[in-house]
């Protein structure tokens, strides 16, 4: 609705402010209109201002469904449901995965880190942990040439058993840190056959490693006894 007398024609947020009167001229409609009536002599239809304040006034707010579901209720939009073509649905959701891959190989990356990270820390801790708590095994070389001795003059079915202790000793020397030369210097002096024996025992001893905890020393020496002991029965050493 523009002015009657300048013909402005004022927004809608200035026909709110100032509905019977024009923010440009600032002429009051109603007056304007009943000049015109009067000079006229005409009754007519409502006034420009009534006319005015009927369009700044904004409508109810309405409920509008249609075959989408959108729905509008008090000025807000909510949305009841979606409809999308069954293969335009499966493009989308492979695009969805194909965009989540490198996310999910970074995080399963993170975690492998983090994984072997504490499990390397734990492994560490436990190792010192059990070396720090116990103190080594030993023997000493005097003991060890007494059992030599004794293995070489040991003689029958008992014999694979004096040697089975020997090959106890023996690893129990090698894991309490002594050198390979002091144990085959120990456990010679009893005949040049039962040196090359013992000796070979000692040699299949020192190849196997030392291990820090004292439950692990103590396995790999139960271990090396009976190896020690097949090892006799099998090439008769009685």
């Amino acid at each position: 609705m523009e002015c009657p007398k300048c013909r402005y024609e004022p927004t809608m947020a200035e026909q709110a402010e100032s509905p019977g009167i024009c923010p440009k001229c600032g002429v009051v409609y109603a007056k304007v209109q009943a000049q015109r009536n009067g000079k006229g002599g005409v009754t007519q239809g409502p006034s420009i201002a009534s006319q005015m304040a009927a369009t700044a006034r904004p409508s109810p707010p309405r409920a509008v469904s249609n075959d989408n579901e959108l729905v509008a209720i008090d000025g807000e939009v909510v949305v009841t449901g979606v409809q999308i073509p069954f293969f335009s649905l499966i493009w989308l959701m492979t695009k969805i995965i194909l965009a989540a891959l490198p996310a999910m190989m970074l995080a399963a990356f993170i975690v492998f880190l983090l994984v072997t990270f504490f499990g390397s820390a734990i492994s560490s801790f436990n190792q010192y942990s059990g070396a720090s708590a116990t103190p080594p095994s030993a023997i000493s070389a005097e003991a060890l040439r007494s059992r030599a001795a004794a293995t070489a003059r040991s003689g029958g079915a008992e014999s694979c058993e004096i040697m089975q202790e020997l090959g106890g000793a023996i690893m129990t020397g090698h894991q309490g840190g002594m050198p390979m030369a002091n144990a085959i210097s120990a456990v010679k002096g009893n005949g040049e056959h039962s040196d090359e024996i013992l000796s070979t025992l000692v040699t299949s001893a020192y190849k196997r490693p030392r291990h820090p905890t004292s439950l692990e020393r103590q396995e790999q020496i139960d271990t090396f006894k009976r190896e020690t002991y097949d090892w006799c029965v099998e090439n008769s050493f009685y």
